[in-house]
């Protein structure tokens, strides 16, 4: 059902070790919340170029609740399912 693509799943802590720059394509599940150095490097790879699949929310809230400033930004590569 992928056809044929391999797919993987990416920690926090990989994105944040700067692991996203391998990944052709990110699907991002509904997340209400991330740690501020993973929402940055998220909006690095959006802002790079990398392609996304994602649902709505744009990761509005830091881990304790708190609304972020910023969301993550819709591109020409950012598909919303």
């Amino acid at each position: 059902s992928f056809a044929g693509f391999k797919v993987e799943f990416i920690t926090e802590s990989e994105i944040q070790g700067g692991e996203l720059k391998d990944y052709r394509v990110l699907v991002i599940p509904h997340t209400p919340a991330a740690r501020e150095e993973t929402f940055l490097k998220l909006e690095e790879y959006i802002e790079g170029g990398g392609v996304v699949s994602r649902v709505g929310d744009p990761i509005p809230y830091d881990p304790r609740g708190v609304s972020r400033q910023n969301v993550l930004r819709n591109t020409s590569n950012t598909v919303l399912v």
